[in-house]
């Protein structure tokens, strides 16, 4: 559906899975694909972002909002279940979620990283300066929020 030139339709896809459905194969060619909050929960962050770098035309970009490393974790955070807090007083609270985060966050090298090993060129992160307080149920949880971008290459 097209409303004022804009497209309001939305399509379900797992982008991490070992064949990507070839329904997916009419989503190309944009100029910006992003993931907002959610980088973390991507068990495979360098498959998703050759995957993003698919999505769109040369000289696009693809950025990622996503949480530095909190608590002791460091590098692109390999500790599950850290992310958005948990601990003693909180721990029934997360429990439904934990499974689903697989990096305790990400720094600036290690997303070079993967933004280098997927192939992207004009690499930049900028840590936004203030922290969020993330409030769940009864417990608040402050995160330290960047944003990372790449640019596919133009052949």
């Amino acid at each position: 559906m097209q409303r004022d030139g804009i497209s309001t339709d939305a399509t379900v896809g797992n982008l991490l899975a070992e064949d990507v459905d070839p329904a997916l194969d009419a989503y190309k060619e944009y100029d910006v694909a992003a993931v907002g909050l959610g980088f973390h929960h991507f068990s495979d962050s360098e498959r998703c972002l050759r995957r993003l770098a698919q999505r769109v035309k040369e000289g696009g970009v693809v950025l990622i909002l996503d949480w530095l490393p909190s608590g002791g974790g460091g590098g692109h955070g390999h500790g599950h279940g850290h992310g958005h807090g948990g601990g003693k007083d909180g721990e029934d609270e997360f429990k439904h979620m934990r499974h689903t985060i697989a990096h305790n966050g990400f720094d600036e090298e290690g997303m070079r990283t993967l933004y280098q090993r997927a192939g992207f060129e004009g690499f930049k992160f900028v840590e936004m300066g203030e922290s969020v307080t993330l409030v769940m149920g009864e417990r608040e949880v402050k995160k330290m929020p960047f944003l990372a971008r790449g640019q596919v290459s133009k052949k």
